[in-house]
């Protein structure tokens, strides 16, 4: 008779359950990220049109364009435009653009270079997996009607 330990000396069902409740929690783990990326997005996007007019992308712009507004809730707008991937920012990233040299800095007290090079690197086709999974058909014809 053979013996059921054939996995890492570990019962084969008992391998299979374990790596069934693993990934199971990777998913569910993967799918909370998404979603609160999705919500952190449209909140910054309603803290930006409640100041500014405009859709999302373009409050958010205005938001980032106002220097009045502090560097972190300035830095929130550029993260926010970089999910969205939307190529109408490009002017305003490139204007705040002076190139990331590895620096780490205090995001309540500069741009952050870091930030806008991934920005613009979504703008440019770098995927970004998880706008798949939060943006609407609202924002999808959104942007299908400029």
């Amino acid at each position: 008779m053979r013996s059921k330990t054939n996995v890492l000396g570990v019962n084969k069902r008992l391998f299979i359950y374990l790596v069934g409740i693993a990934l199971t929690f990777c998913i569910f783990i993967f799918l909370l990220s998404i979603n609160l990326i999705g919500y952190s997005v449209k909140e910054k996007c309603k803290i930006a049109q409640d100041k500014y007019a405009g859709d999302c992308v373009e409050s958010l712009i205005s938001y980032l364009d106002d220097e009045k507004n502090g560097y972190y809730s300035r830095n929130s707008a550029i993260w926010a435009l970089g999910q969205l991937g939307d190529e109408r920012a490009m002017p305003v990233l490139n204007k705040y653009h002076t190139g990331y040299n590895g620096e780490v800095i205090n995001r309540s007290e500069a741009l952050s270079q870091l930030e806008i090079e991934r920005a613009i690197g979504y703008m440019e086709g770098n995927l970004n997996i998880t706008k798949f999974f939060w943006l609407t058909e609202d924002d999808i014809a959104s942007k299908k009607s400029e």
